[in-house]
Parts: structure tokens; sequence; C-alpha cells
């Protein structure tokens, strides 16, 4: 789960030079619901943008995170009469994403990666035919191999074989790099935040 805030302290000179005659914690609820909703439209780019490099079938990750934006709360009575925004982004693997780390198994020996379309998106436990191989860095669950075997009008022809290739490997950790560019930057949250509470006051006047 990743938690966003967006603190405004509205400062009495601030409020003075845009004569503006507006509360303000509703101005950061104006702009944490526009975080709340630039952080959303991020995802959903991403999620258009970003294609599965194995060509298996998209698990729709980040616009399974941007379905799991909150609705921002409002929290007040902070010291000097400032109010706080917050939105939460309830989705397994974001936050690993963005501030990456390590990774290890919880409850098994090693961390399956997919190594083939098929793979993407599944656990092996849902494969029936893998058998485990060694490598130096941990192992393979490897596909069996199956002959195929054809029915001819003179009896039955070998047609060669299918499976045995790679499906998952096997490691015991992986070092996940950050990756920043799955949140929209400070930069951009602060422009549309200051933008949208302008276009409040402006509304206000």
């Amino acid at each position: 789960m990743i938690a966003i805030q967006t603190k405004a302290d509205i400062k009495p000179n601030l409020l003075k030079n845009l004569r503006a005659r507006t509360e303000p914690s509703a101005l950061v609820k104006v702009g944490a619901r526009a975080a709340a909703n630039e952080t959303r439209e991020h995802l959903f780019e991403l999620d258009r943008s970003k294609i599965n490099r194995l060509g298996g079938k998209r698990t729709h990750f980040f616009g399974q995170a941007a379905r799991a934006v909150q609705t921002p709360t409002l929290h007040t009575g902070l010291p000097g009469g400032a109010a706080m925004g917050r939105f939460e982004i309830n989705h397994v693997g974001l936050a690993q994403r963005l501030l990456g780390g390590r990774l290890q198994p919880v409850r098994t020996k090693y961390l399956t990666i997919p190594a083939r379309a098929e793979a993407y998106g599944k656990s092996a436990r849902e494969f029936k035919d893998l058998h485990f191989v060694p490598t130096r860095t941990g192992g393979a669950l490897v596909q069996n191999l199956q002959s195929i075997v054809r029915r001819t009008k003179t009896g039955f022809k070998s047609g060669g074989t299918r499976g045995g290739g790679v499906m998952f490997w096997l490691v015991k950790q992986v070092n996940q790099a950050a990756d920043p560019s799955v949140m929209p930057s400070d930069e951009k949250l602060s422009s549309v935040v200051s933008k949208a509470m302008a276009e409040h006051v402006s509304s206000n006047l």
C-alpha cells in the first residue's frame, strides 16, 4: 500500500494575495483530489504503454493499481491551522516497484521468474508437467519432453517432440531497482495541485 499526502499550509499572505474567500480545508481537499486523479491517470497511461516483454497474456498491473487509488481523506486541526489531504493506493507490489529493494521467498525456497510467455502472470503450481533442474544461481523448472506420435494409414509414425523448454527460472532473491517513474513526479503533482487550488480560488472570488 502507498499513502500519498498533499500537505498544504495555506498561509495568510497567500490567501490575501489571491483575495480568496474560501476555507483552507476546502483548498486542501481540492488539491488532494487533483493529486489522486493525476496519479490514477498516470497509472492508466503506464498500463496502456507498458508491454509485456515476453509477449504473454497481460496482467494489467498498472491498471489494477490505478483502480486501487482511493478517495482522498481530509485531516484538519493540525498545528497552525493547517490541513492535510491524504489518499492511499491499496495495491500489492506498487510500493516495491516504486522503492525497489530485496525480494525473498517467504513460504518457499525460491522465487519463480517467468521464462516464457505461457508462464507470465501464472504460478508454477498451475503447470503439472514441470521438473526441477539445478543451476549455478538456483534452478529452473523445465517442461517435460513429450514424444508426438501421429497415426497414419499404415500405422503410427513419430512426429518429433514437444516441450522441454525452461518455463520458470528459480532464484533465492532478487534485488529490484527503484523505479520513480511509476508515480507522477513531485513537480508534476505540485503543479497539478497548485492549478486546482488556483482555479478553486478564482471560482470563489
